[in-house]
């Protein structure tokens, strides 16, 4: 890899975050359109690859998001995952869950700190 390209992962990789909010605005077609199609490139465990993706606006989004919650308000107990995520032999969980402590271990740092 040249300078350049180390750069441009530096720069994802550091910019990267988890978004668990999100502004009302309208998303255009185009950019939701983009965005799916860099989503197709993502990676899976195992590849499974498993998604659907289904595009909804307005009422038709506004009857599914009053049925989901509606259902998850009455029947939460009847409502599961339909992929198995976390099946991986329990040595296998152990040694993702141990990487993950490890860069806290390296600097030193408390969960608390980070």
């Amino acid at each position: 890899m040249t300078a350049i390209d180390l750069s441009a992962v530096d720069t994802v990789i550091t910019s990267r975050k988890s978004v668990r909010a999100y502004k009302k605005d309208a998303v255009s077609p185009e950019l939701l359109r983009h965005l799916l199609e860099m989503a197709m490139h993502a990676p899976s465990t195992t590849n499974t690859q498993p998604w659907k993706v289904y595009v909804l606006t307005g009422a038709a989004l506004k009857r599914l998001t009053d049925a989901v919650c509606a259902a998850f308000d009455t029947e939460a107990e009847k409502h599961r995952s339909e992929y198995a995520y976390y099946t991986f032999p329990v040595r296998m969980c152990n040694r993702g869950k141990g990487s993950g402590k490890t860069p806290f271990g390296i600097r030193l740092l408390s969960r608390q700190a980070a």
